[in-house]
């Protein structure tokens, strides 16, 4: 709607542009006969991570990206979990041999006032889908204490995931140190 697209035919309009920034990404020439640069350092352009979690969605990415970013609203690793074998089984199917990248995160908030942190902020970000919906969803969050932060990182690296994302639900920049106290406890 903000584009002003038809909602019908946005896959393909999706699979289209990535295939047109990769053939630009590679050399190939704009629509005015010029090439687009300078281009990437990578051979075939910079990584694309999808954001797909249906079957459908997972195919066609398979096609083109190299894994999946996903995300956990109330930090579940066995949701993240689910997502990360769909996506395995989806490269399987396209008969891709290389392990997609595999990526998911969350809203956390540490630190004074963290639980009222995370909940207004997450109400505030999700009050796009509904009002009730969003207050209802931000009740449920709880990864506002070290300790629940520790073991969803833990058990989501035992899903298998390469890189977790973190969400600050402040931007008080003592909760970067309260993070790096976090990460270096797992170590």
């Amino acid at each position: 709607a903000a584009l002003d697209s038809p909602f019908a035919g946005r896959h393909k309009r999706l699979d289209d542009s990535v295939h047109e920034l990769k053939r630009l990404w590679s050399g190939g020439t704009a629509a005015d006969g010029e090439q687009v640069g300078p281009l990437p350092m990578q051979v075939g352009g910079p990584p694309i991570l999808a954001s797909a979690m249906g079957p459908k969605s997972l195919a066609r990415a398979a096609q083109w990206a190299i894994g999946v970013s996903g995300f956990t609203l109330l930090g579940d690793a066995q949701e993240a979990g689910r997502l990360f074998r769909a996506t395995q089984d989806a490269w399987t199917t396209a008969g891709r041999a290389d392990k997609p990248r595999l990526v998911t995160g969350s809203f956390v908030s540490l630190g004074p006032n963290a639980a009222e942190n995370l909940r207004d902020f997450a109400s505030a970000y999700l009050q796009v889908f509904s009002p009730d919906f969003a207050r209802s969803l931000a009740e449920a969050m709880n990864l506002y204490e070290p300790s629940r932060l520790v073991d969803l990182l833990d058990k989501v690296e035992a899903e298998g995931a390469d890189e977790f994302i973190i969400v600050p639900a402040t931007s008080d920049p003592a909760m970067l140190d309260r993070l790096a106290d976090v990460v270096a406890s797992r170590r």
